[in-house]
C-alpha cells in the first residue's frame, strides 16, 4: 500500500493536506483512488451537544472505566 499527499500553504494555517492517493498492489491486481479536500477548518470550536450520547432503551452498555479488579 501506497499514500502520497498533496498540500498546499494556507495563509492562516500554514500547510494543509489538500489531497491523497491510495495505491494498493496484490495478487489479484492493483487500484487507485484519488480523495480530495473541499473545505476545512482548524480548531473549530465543538459544542457540548456534540458529546451527548443518547442510548436506546433496552440497550446494554458496558462502563470498562468500571473493571473489577
Amino acid at each position: 500500500m501506497r499514500i502520497d499527499l498533496t498540500y498546499r500553504l494556507d495563509p492562516k494555517c500554514g500547510w494543509i493536506p489538500i489531497a491523497w492517493t491510495d495505491a494498493i498492489a496484490g495478487a489479484g491486481g492493483s487500484l487507485s483512488r484519488r480523495d480530495t479536500v473541499t473545505d476545512f477548518t482548524i480548531n473549530q470550536p465543538i459544542s457540548d451537544a456534540e458529546f451527548k450520547i443518547e442510548i436506546p432503551k433496552g440497550a446494554q452498555v458496558n462502563d470498562r472505566r468500571k473493571r473489577k479488579s
